[in-house]
């Protein structure tokens, strides 16, 4: 038995290796809905927009790039800190840590979100990543699971509405979703859009 001469190996090796980190260096697609026939959105945005369309597929826009007191078509040239979902006053947003910090997605319209379709960073997803909510003046249920051949919710579930319960972390306490488990969102009421 011939065995392979030990400069084939490796080279044959380095291209393996090359192919993997080319590989992750590519920044993977994410549905911008709970559809699978949605718009991509950026595998990395810390501030997402989501417009939810009922039953049509959602689109989604990364807002990272944009300054809050900026028009929505001026672009900075980095990534900015500031708060752009700010100009959709009545988006519900959802942040990664508690007391509104850290990245943030937002949600205008109605119909459901599964939170395992948006990327937060690559290669993790929302889906068990938020902390602290701001409901605007939407109203709807967080579920702490998601069914993602249905893209809906079940399980421990938690009501929101702008006007009784509609902002405060993610910890678990009267009646809140515990930290870091929500996976799905049904808005079912909306002055956005």
């Amino acid at each position: 038995m011939r065995y392979p001469s030990f400069r084939l190996l490796c080279s044959t090796m380095l291209a393996c290796l090359l192919a993997c980190l080319a590989l992750l260096t590519t920044t993977l697609p994410s549905y911008a809905s709970s559809s699978p026939s949605a718009k991509k959105a950026t595998a990395t945005c810390h501030q997402l927009l989501v417009q939810l369309h009922g039953s049509a597929p959602a689109t989604s826009q990364c807002l990272d790039q944009r300054s809050s007191g900026s028009t929505k078509t001026s672009v900075k040239p980095a990534i900015t800190t500031d708060n752009v979902c700010s100009t959709y006053t009545g988006a519900l947003k959802i942040y990664s840590d508690a007391n509104y910090e850290g990245s943030m997605i937002c949600f205008i319209g109605t119909g459901w979100a599964d939170m395992t379709q948006y990327w937060i960073f690559w290669p993790g997803n929302w889906n068990d990543q938020a902390s602290s909510f701001y409901g605007g003046c939407n109203s709807g249920t967080f579920y702490q699971n998601v069914n993602t051949s249905t893209h809906t919710g079940w399980g421990n579930s938690q009501n929101f509405s702008g006007v009784y319960s509609g902002e405060g972390n993610f910890d678990g306490l009267n009646g809140h979703l515990p930290n870091d488990s929500l996976s799905a969102i049904y808005i079912s009421s909306s002055c956005n859009y």
